[in-house]
């Protein structure tokens, strides 16, 4: 068993050494690793030709990724090499519908200490996106049921998937998702980031009404969703609710939010609280800017004004720093 697990790892540290010299004939060293029987080797192989832009080895990751369904559990633990297969035909904008309508549907349970764990989600994923992103004829019918995927991270995967994607139909599913609900806050909240990504215009409305009813989960994945977008329509929602909110978690969400928009009026409003507003307040927008603790400007503006606050301000800015 040790000499195998040596072979093994010998052959990887052979794929990895081809990957750093790029030699002109990279297409055809590669070739015998995306047919090596380790799931770790072809998976590693199959990285460097997508890397490379390596479109002579289509045809081989197409068959690695099929070869890698046999047996998968043994050959394949953990999807390594059906995953980077997959994501290769992906990058290089492959037409290979027979790998993606397979892909949707493949499970992978294995053994641990507990209950089996499915680890083909993340193949699950990226097929389905590949079907959307290359307008398969059945890409919707084959990827709306992984909205009801029994593995979460499937569900919010999928919902990010149809956000980026966008369109009607897309917009569609993850409105009916968000009003059917999910007993994990992390799909509702891709959901809602998902909207917003599609079309900000037709999103905005449906995300702040759905932020109402969502759970604290969802709700602060939709409000970070709303800083990421940069939208200057979402600052004075973010204020709002920042102002309004009760629980902490979910003020700390909405100033976070506001500090990762990197939008000038967002700064302003939260160095304006670090300076003026009562100790908790100013605690938490303090907190919130450290995410922008390597914009130099901004944080000597920052230590300006927490001295000014004194006290407990300052001294959590001075910790801060320290933390750099």
């Amino acid at each position: 068993m040790a000499s195998k697990r040596a072979a093994v790892e010998e052959r990887l540290h052979a794929v990895v050494e081809l990957g750093k010299r790029a030699p002109a004939t990279l297409a055809m060293d590669l070739r015998p690793f995306l047919r090596d029987k380790a799931g770790i080797v072809a998976a590693a192989a199959a990285t460097i030709a997508a890397d490379c832009e390596l479109h002579a080895l289509e045809k081989e990751l197409e068959e690695t990724f099929a070869r890698f369904l046999v047996d998968p559990v043994k050959t394949d633990p953990g999807c390594r090499a059906k995953l980077a297969a997959a994501d290769a035909l992906r990058k290089l904008e492959v037409r290979a519908p027979d790998v993606y309508l397979r892909g949707v549907a493949v499970r992978q349970l294995e053994p641990t200490f507990g209950p089996p764990i499915d680890t083909a989600a993340p193949v699950r994923v990226c097929c389905a996106a590949t079907l959307l992103e290359t307008r398969h004829p059945l890409a919707l019918l084959e990827v709306a049921p992984l909205l009801a995927d029994p593995e979460p991270n499937a569900r919010a995967g999928v919902a990010a998937v149809l956000g980026t994607v966008g369109g009607e139909a897309c917009e569609a599913l993850l409105r009916l998702k968000v009003r059917a609900g999910d007993p994990e806050p992390q799909v509702v909240g891709a959901c809602l980031q998902g909207l917003l990504s599609a079309s900000f215009d037709r999103g905005f409305p449906f995300v702040l009404d759905a932020i109402k009813e969502a759970d604290d989960g969802a709700d602060r994945a939709a409000l970070l969703a709303m800083g990421e977008s940069r939208d200057e329509r979402a600052l004075s929602a973010l204020r709002e609710y920042s102002e309004r909110a009760q629980d902490k978690e979910g003020r700390k969400s909405a100033l976070l939010a506001l500090s990762i928009s990197r939008m000038p009026a967002a700064h302003e409003y939260l160095l304006h609280l670090v300076e003026e507003a009562p100790e908790r307040r100013a605690l938490e927008a303090l907190a919130a800017l450290e995410s922008q603790r390597f914009d130099a400007v901004l944080i000597e503006r920052l230590r300006a004004v927490a001295m000014a606050h004194g006290g407990s301000v300052s001294d959590a800015f001075v910790a801060m720093t320290n933390r750099r």
